[in-house]
């Protein structure tokens, strides 16, 4: 989530703390354009607003230049949950899932006019249940679909300042909803301590519930160099000098290029000479997918992932890494090039054994040649022969076999590092990159032609694979392998039908094999 700039100092949040009943105008940040009064419900008064667009003013004022909430948590969600029921946007200043949590966190909206004095306020029975929901509000706003910044909300539980309650509940909550992330909030938040010190430091020292519980996040699963660092930080606050072992990494190192070592070895070359002979290609591993196919190519391995960001992002944890690894190495024969899918014409229009390209979402040869005038209007047998997809048709005529070539079932077969298929899929992965580097649309190139790009130009063939992850239903299948038990298996069915436990076996064997090995370093330096 984008943060916001910093506020001046004129627009600094009013305080949410108020006498249970208090009542206070507050001042139009707008033009006064609308009589309507608005009353916004809090957990300890009654705000009232002379129009609703004042609330949106309010609520941005409640938040800092990270986007947290400075004020009440029940006051934020009111604002947004009135934002909400009058069909006004969050004007951008916060993201849906926070939105959610703020809003469920807030009492009930109502449109009649109460008194400051019919609400008043438990704050005893309500400390622990308004600590957690504060505790989960300061998550979701750092948390997207898919990723958490880390940095982020490190940053945020460090200005806590003294505020041992609410660090230890977030921290319990990330242990408990947010394993793979937790122990890397963790890390920062101890780093910003120790190089900044203050309240937080000695909030730390006098703490020592929330130092074990650090230390448990740290220490659980495989511990890195960083982690261990940040464990002998922790214990020194109180004199400790007992630490775990270090042990292999896990899902959550990072990969940033192609500097991939095992057992002191190039990863490729870990693979090639330690792994790939391990499991050759026999009659017994292809009938039970249990092999690893052709060798890598190491250069053109280095030429890839030295362009992770291009391929998806600046940094790849290790389950997404092996997952890039293991399809695209077993999509291009190793070569970790582009390639076009492989087979006649015949075998890429026909059925047998496999799904016909010529159907829906393309375009089928019939409708397109008829269109074209490869073949005449009142040819019915021609027609429906190309509109079919068991049979090939098989022309004889120069003409027609290269109008053949032309139509979608051939054109926008298998290509690229993933073999990428079907027009709508390159409508959608492939031309936003075209465009952008100055070629013409798919449809408006020819085959031969769009073969060539994608198989030379990097700015097309590597993209269009970031392209086809991004898409909503590819990126949450994805996003299962960084889950605590991974799921390979669903986004190896996805890219390849057929193909989803050969990677989960590929991308467990491979993980299990590095992690006993005890010594890899990913692209990012220690």
């Amino acid at each position: 989530m984008n943060s916001r700039p910093p506020k001046s100092p004129s627009s600094k949040p009013p305080s949410a703390t108020h006498e249970a009943t208090s009542h206070r105008e507050f001042t139009p940040s707008l033009p006064v354009n609308t009589p309507s009064i608005s009353d916004i419900r809090t957990g300890d008064a009654i705000l009232r607003f002379n129009y609703k667009c004042e609330a949106s003013a309010y609520a941005e004022q409640l938040l800092d230049s990270q986007s947290t909430p400075t004020g009440s948590t029940e006051l934020v969600g009111s604002i947004l949950r009135l934002q909400r029921k009058s069909g006004l946007r969050a004007n951008g200043f916060m993201d849906a899932a926070t939105l959610k949590v703020l809003e469920q966190s807030a009492p009930p909206f109502s449109s009649d006019k109460k008194q400051a004095g019919d609400h008043t306020v438990d704050h005893n029975n309500k400390l622990n249940t308004q600590t957690d929901k504060t505790a989960a509000a300061l998550i979701a706003q750092y948390t997207s679909t898919f990723s958490m910044n880390e940095a982020g909300l490190s940053a945020a539980l460090y200005r806590q300042g003294r505020d041992a309650s609410l660090v230890t509940t977030v921290f319990k909550r990330l242990k408990e909803k947010h394993n793979n992330d937790a122990d890397d909030v963790a890390v920062a938040y101890t780093g910003l301590v120790k190089s900044k010190a203050g309240a937080p430091l000695e909030m730390l020292k006098n703490e020592e519930p929330l130092r074990q519980l650090l230390i448990q996040i740290l220490s659980s699963g495989i511990v890195f160099k960083d982690e261990t660092n940040a464990i002998h930080y922790l214990q020194g606050l109180a004199g400790s000098t007992t630490a775990p072992n270090p042990k292999p990494p896990t899902s959550k190192s990072k990969i940033t290029n192609s500097n991939i070592t095992v057992a002191g070895k190039h990863f490729v070359d870990w693979f090639n000479e330690d792994i790939h002979t391990l499991y050759p290609e026999t009659k017994i591993s292809k009938k039970t997918k249990k092999h690893f196919g052709s060798k890598a190519n190491k250069i053109a391995f280095n030429n890839l992932f030295d362009c992770v960001s291009e391929l998806w992002a600046p940094e790849l944890t290790l389950n997404e890494f092996l997952v890039f690894f293991a399809i695209i190495h077993n999509e291009t024969g190793g070569t970790f090039t582009p390639i076009p899918e492989a087979g006649s014409m015949r075998y890429i229009f026909e059925d047998r054994g496999k799904k016909s390209y010529n159907q829906k979402p393309n375009e089928k040869a019939g409708v397109q040649l008829r269109s074209r005038g490869a073949i005449a209007k009142d040819d019915k047998d021609a027609f429906a022969a190309w509109n079919g997809t068991h049979n090939y048709p098989d022309p004889k005529d120069p003409k027609l076999q290269a109008q053949a070539k032309e139509c979608d079932f051939w054109k926008y077969r298998g290509h690229g590092l993933i073999q990428i298929t079907w027009r709508d899929t390159y409508q959608r992965c492939v031309d936003p990159h075209l465009k952008t580097c100055g070629y013409k649309t798919c449809d408006k190139l020819s085959t031969e032609e769009l073969e060539h790009i994608i198989l030379t130009d990097p700015r097309i063939y590597i993209p269009m694979v970031k392209s086809y992850f991004s898409a909503n239903d590819v990126r949450y299948l994805f996003s299962l392998v960084n889950k605590s038990t991974p799921n390979w298996t669903k986004i190896g069915g996805r890219v390849n039908s057929g193909g989803g436990k050969q990677l989960q076996w590929r991308c467990e064997t491979l993980l299990a094999a590095m992690q006993a090995k005890g010594d890899m370093l990913g692209g990012r330096p220690e």
